[in-house]
């Protein structure tokens, strides 16, 4: 009886601990009332010319040499500076001429107590005195000390350090977030850095910025305008647990400047899938030229009077990398040269030559199932392609010459498992098609919907739950579908969706980032790369180092039809001959023939999507009903077999348009392929190209 009397204490902590943990707030984002008061947004300053460097070569610091680079510090402004011995370029960290806006090194956007503060490196540290700096042997750290009082006594007191290193001839900007110090209750949500690097407010013809939305795009420079709206590009789209927008493509964070016969290219090295980049366009009176980055360190949302931010920032580094070109190599093409070669260096993307020893192959996608609801509303799942009509089908390409196949079989599985759906077949339909074509010159990839639903799905910024699985449920699963992966009779896998979707998960008390959700998928990849080859959808950067294949890569831009804009191989020239990949199926394109022609210029595989169920069942007129395209499909593949199978491992080494709609692609150094996407025959330089055709000259 006294040990009873002695427990009941204890059971009722215990029973209030639980009470307590029931309603606790687990989430990792908290809601925040925005505030109604209006406030500057940034600190105002008379004095303009802390904005602007305008100090000459001889009036600086000389803080670093590398290569025929040159590192500088104006000491007036703090601006960091390279100068480039062989063009004789001055790259200023702020711009030389002031044109109505403030520029700036650094800026902060900060939210405390319900108000969003904007801070200046040049407004609220430098003016101040307040922005100090060391120099390191190989460049400087400078310390930027925020200051701003606020109202009640409040104020806002950060600093933050930026490490600027020139070394292998190439800058370096590095921001430690874990060394950010950020007093009192403030959260800093997001971070620009160096956005007015090479910013002017002058063009010629020919100048342009080079952004990675899609495939590529170029913002022309020297057209004037009369009004120009900012690009805003955030690196592997949208984040849906922050936003419900669908937004462009971008499938690696890297950006450039050409002007003159200059240029530099930028590959965010770090925190790139936190990162927007931002470019804008100088106006006749107002505005600079100009493009840089902006890191979301911590995530926010607002909605109506409240603002949604999460309980973890990010903690790793920010770096930018900026490789400077001149001469014939100061263009998009070369640009992307020296991507690939830091990605490489790096260890992002394998230094692996497509193509050497395989035969060319046909990019096929597979649909061998759809779901549809019946009167009453039930789903159930329909057979378009059967096990055995795949077998037909695979075995009368073969006869028709189709030397290598790569089979993506789409909607295979059941939802988040490695189940076959019945209606397709049995496993023994299934291991009797792999043993069929063993012979490897057909090579199966079987997508898995492992992101999709899950008992422990992915939660929103604002409490919302995503139709996705949580990362961290996959990788406590990761062993067993590995195991359950290894019993499949196909040698690929496709994990749906992990190429094109990158979120967050505010599921528990410490969030996951879009950092950390990237670093987790890299590191299932080369577990799943130890068991079978990948296959890559889409083709974001994070999930293309261990695939040997990409299906669907951009061929356009969201910026492509927007004045100013041309759509240019930006990111098909960083992987040509270390990966194959293949553009949008052409049967599904609006229109085919431009969807070949483009897959010439771009140095892609022929890719067609496909079923095979009957046409009594489905829309005769269906494009991706295989017998409306098998023979156009026949015809493209032998001529794109014939004439690229030797390019496949050449870089693409130029890219030009020679005039309107006519393109020129160089592959290595002697083979260059002439596209023509007009009604008529046109001759250049001596080379004849037939209407709606390519020719190839070596």
């Amino acid at each position: 009886m006294k040990l009873l009397k002695r427990l009941v204490p204890v059971f009722i902590i215990l029973l209030i601990c639980a009470v307590l943990f029931c309603f606790a707030d687990l989430s990792g984002s908290k809601r925040i009332r925005l505030s109604d008061k209006e406030l500057p947004a940034v600190t105002q300053v008379s004095d303009e010319s802390i904005f602007v460097s305008t100090a000459k070569r001889s009036e600086m610091k000389k803080l670093a040499a590398s290569g025929m680079l040159e590192m500088y510090l104006d000491k007036k402004t703090m601006a960091v500076c390279i100068y480039d011995t062989i063009s004789h370029t001055l790259y200023r960290s702020l711009p030389e001429v002031y044109a109505g806006e403030r520029p700036s090194a650094l800026s902060l956007k900060v939210l405390l107590d319900g108000a969003e503060y904007t801070l200046s490196s040049q407004s609220d540290s430098l003016s101040f005195g307040c922005t100090e700096y060391e120099e390191t042997g190989d460049g400087v750290i400078i310390t930027y000390s925020f200051r701003r009082s606020l109202e009640r006594g409040k104020k806002l007191d950060i600093s933050v350090n930026v490490a600027y290193t020139l070394s292998d001839g190439m800058l370096t900007a590095t921001v430690d977030c874990d060394k950010i110090h950020c007093e009192g209750k403030a959260v800093i949500t997001s971070l620009e850095l160096l956005p007015f690097f090479g910013a002017d407010r002058g063009a010629e013809k020919g100048d342009y910025i080079l952004l990675p939305d899609g495939c590529g795009a170029l913002l022309d420079l020297g057209e004037k305008a009369d009004s120009f709206d900012a690009v805003s590009l955030k690196v592997y789209g949208e984040d849906p647990a922050v936003s419900d927008e669908k937004g462009a493509r971008v499938l690696v964070g890297a950006f450039g400047r050409k002007c003159k016969g200059s240029a530099f290219m930028c590959l965010v090295s770090e925190g790139e899938s936190l990162c927007e980049i931002k470019a804008d366009k100088a106006l006749e009176k107002s505005g600079y030229n100009r493009v840089g980055a902006a890191f979301a360190i911590t995530p926010s949302v607002a909605e109506d009077k409240y603002i949604y931010v999460s309980k973890e920032s990010y903690k790793g580094r920010l770096q930018l990398c900026y490789r400077f070109l001149s001469g014939e190599n100061a263009d998009y093409v070369a640009m992307a040269s020296a991507a690939r070669e830091l990605l490489i260096r790096q260890g992002r993307l394998r230094e692996n030559a497509a193509g050497e020893k395989a035969e060319y192959p046909f990019n096929l996608s597979l649909i061998m199932s759809q779901t549809k609801s019946d009167a009453k509303g039930r789903e159930k799942d329909i057979c378009l392609t059967s096990f055995e009509q795949l077998q037909e089908l695979l075995a009368s390409l073969k006869a028709k010459g189709f030397s290598q196949i790569n089979v993506l079989l789409k909607e295979i599985y059941e939802e988040g498992s490695l189940k076959i759906k019945k209606v397709i077949g049995s496993e023994r339909d299934m291991l009797s098609l792999s043993e069929r074509f063993a012979d490897g010159s057909i090579r199966f990839f079987a997508q898995n919907t492992l992101l999709q639903k899950g008992r422990a799905s992915v939660k929103a910024l604002d409490g919302e739950r995503l139709d996705m699985c949580s990362i961290n449920t996959l990788r406590k699963n990761l062993s067993s579908f590995i195991t359950q992966m290894r019993r499949q009779p196909f040698e690929g896998i496709s994990v749906a969706h992990t190429g094109e979707i990158l979120f967050s998960d505010f599921s528990g008390r410490d969030a996951m980032l879009r950092e950390d959700v990237k670093n987790s998928l890299e590191d299932i990849f080369a577990s799943l790369y130890a068991s079978k080859q990948i296959m890559s959808e889409n083709g974001n950067l994070y999930s293309i180092k261990y695939a040997g294949n990409i299906i669907n890569l951009p061929s356009v831009s969201s910026l492509s039809e927007k004045p100013h804009f041309r759509d240019v191989p930006f990111v098909q020239a960083i992987l040509h001959g270390i990966l194959d990949y293949s553009l949008e199926a052409a049967n599904t394109s609006k229109n085919s023939t431009s969807a070949m022609l483009k897959a010439a210029e771009y140095g892609a595989l022929p890719h067609y999507e496909w079923y095979c169920t009957s046409p009594d069942e489905i829309e005769s007129e269906d494009k991706r009903y295989y017998m409306n395209s098998v023979g156009e499909a026949k015809a493209y593949y032998d001529k794109m077999k014939s004439d690229f199978s030797d390019l496949r491992s050449r870089r693409i080494t130029a890219h030009e348009m020679v005039k309107k709609d006519v393109y020129l692609t160089r592959f290595g150094e002697d083979c260059s392929v002439y596209v023509n996407y007009s009604d008529e025959a046109v001759s250049v330089g001596g080379v004849s190209i037939d209407a709606k055709s390519y020719a190839l000259v070596n």
